[in-house]
């Protein structure tokens, strides 16, 4: 089973900047930091605009990492300047930089041929549909994905594509 997480920081609340003309969104989570440093992603209205990332060298932070799949990058800014965030020209948001973990099975091995324990089975009909005799038998599905790590549940079932 494999689930895909998205854009994490889109289920937390946010803030808006106060000044008028400005429209970044910054997440609470970030703002919530108050000392040391605040691990952020910072998406760009415009991905060829270089202002933003000059303004965080501006409040003593670094740029990490360039993430052009977000039209922004990866920054580390302190927490102090973490509230202007949201008024830097050309942001669109500025979300908490953190590990994910993958959601799925809860406890369930694969090697197990009984129904995995998800937290999502009633959510998507799995229940009903298992109960009327539907496995999934003979069904073949795709996973788009910008990389795939070498796990032993796609052992010999990846096909590697590249365009």
């Amino acid at each position: 089973m494999a689930a895909v997480v998205g854009l994490a920081g889109l289920a937390v609340p946010t803030e808006r900047a106060s000044d008028a003309g400005t429209s970044a969104v910054v997440d609470a989570r970030v703002l919530a930091v108050h000392t040391g440093d605040v691990h952020v992603i910072v998406q760009k209205l415009i991905a060829s605009d270089a202002g933003p990332e000059h303004a965080i060298e501006n409040l003593g932070g670094a740029v990490t990492k360039e993430l052009p799949i977000v039209d922004g990058f990866a920054a580390t800014v302190p927490a102090a300047g973490a509230g202007k965030l949201a008024s830097i020209p050309g942001v669109r948001a500025v979300t908490l930089d953190e590990a994910l973990k993958p959601q799925g099975l809860l406890g369930g091995s694969t090697a197990t041929p009984s129904p995995p324990k998800s937290a999502y089975i009633k959510e998507i009909g799995a229940d009903s549909e298992w109960a009327a005799g539907v496995t999934g038998k003979g069904v073949t599905v795709a996973l788009v994905d910008t990389g795939i790590a070498n796990v032993a549940d796609l052992a010999g079932r990846v096909l590697p594509v590249q365009n």
